[in-house]
């Protein structure tokens, strides 16, 4: 998957979704309620996905392996794409998803 491939696909699912992904105390998690992934959940295939993976962050090598990111640059990418649904409301996601986007040169329509 290319550098902008993965911009692609996680910043149209969490447009997509609009909401976070968070488990019964409210913390985030790869997969939620309802069928809820966050941002890197959204890239872990569900026969890779263990629950063993929550709460292990995203720059683990147990999810980077799951989530199929390669080299720095990708698990960078990826730390800031979860970053950004971890901390940021949902109503903010498209001006941050625009921002990182220059930021790193990639495409968002």
């Amino acid at each position: 998957m290319t550098n902008q491939e993965l911009f692609d696909r996680v910043a149209g699912h969490l447009l997509r979704q609009n909401e976070q992904s968070l488990d019964e105390e409210g913390a985030c998690c790869y997969r939620g309620a309802e069928g809820l992934m966050c941002a890197i959940g959204c890239l872990i295939p569900d026969d890779t996905y263990s629950y063993n993976l929550e709460h292990k962050a995203c720059d683990h090598s147990a999810v980077i392996k799951a989530a199929g990111l390669v080299g720095s640059y990708q698990i960078e990418l990826a730390k800031q794409l979860q970053d950004l649904h971890d901390e940021c409301p949902p109503a903010s996601w498209p001006k941050r998803l625009a921002t990182l986007a220059k930021d790193h040169g990639l495409v968002f329509p």
